[in-house]
């Protein structure tokens, strides 16, 4: 029983990330995904719903609820690509409107390819899972880099932070402790609650600047402007 209900746990924080990400983005005026993982998440969950409605016969009821879970990811992804196409130019100022565009095309060919690649070399199940838990480990990365740029907690909040952070523990444990013992998937998932855990405190130190966590985090990081960096391409995070 426990595995199943990680599983829903993970497929309920997920769908708050998305759909606060949405909010975040309309209020503060950005998008609040990283433009590459956006575009990873965006391909991953479109083949996995795709394929899973192709085979719907063929599957059995765990994979079912899944589907249905990657279709609704997908349509809130939808929402948070209307924030990245509307906001974001304003964050990559060095690029001209096509520059940007074309950047973007660029990032879901990329995800198409990787996303293919895990599939024809795995097949569907060990693909889904293992490019999920890579493209989870990435996202983490580049959510602590687009903190870092931009230098507020603008498009982020504690509650999708929480959430990111347990949507991504939950199928660790499940998919990679319970049952079977899958490597790959246990030390990619504790990758990404190390980063998880370190995007929450950077994230707090940014909204209590006079705090002790805030007091920690300049240890490590110099004080800069709030304001956000020109975009570069080095800073495919923001």
């Amino acid at each position: 029983m426990l595995e199943p209900a990680l599983k829903i746990l993970s497929g309920l924080c997920w769908t708050l990330v998305y759909a606060a990400a949405i909010r975040a983005g309309f209020r503060d005026r950005t998008y609040a995904i990283p433009a590459f993982a956006l575009g990873l998440n965006f391909v991953w969950e479109l083949l996995y719903f795709t394929g899973g409605v192709i085979y719907w016969q063929q599957y059995p009821a765990d994979i079912h609820a899944q589907t249905l879970i990657n279709g609704l990811w997908a349509a809130l992804d939808l929402g948070i690509l209307v924030t990245f196409f509307r906001f974001g130019p304003g964050q990559w100022v060095s690029l001209t409107r096509a520059g940007f565009l074309a950047m973007s095309a660029g990032g879901l060919v990329i995800g198409i390819g990787v996303h293919l690649a895990f599939l024809l070399q795995f097949g569907a199940e060990n693909g889904a899972r293992y490019s999920a838990f890579a493209q989870n480990l990435l996202m983490s990365v580049l959510f602590l880099s687009m903190l870092h740029r931009r230098r507020s907690a603008s498009g982020q909040s504690n509650f999708i932070a929480v959430n990111k952070l347990l949507g991504t523990l939950a199928p660790t444990i499940a998919s990679g402790f319970i049952g079977e013992f899958r490597p790959f998937i246990a030390l990619t998932g504790l990758l990404c609650l190390a980063g998880d855990a370190a995007y929450l405190i950077y994230l707090n130190a940014m909204e209590r600047p006079h705090s002790a966590v805030a007091g920690f985090v300049r240890r490590f990081v110099r004080p800069e402007s709030a304001e956000p960096a020109p975009a570069s391409m080095a800073g495919a995070s923001g």
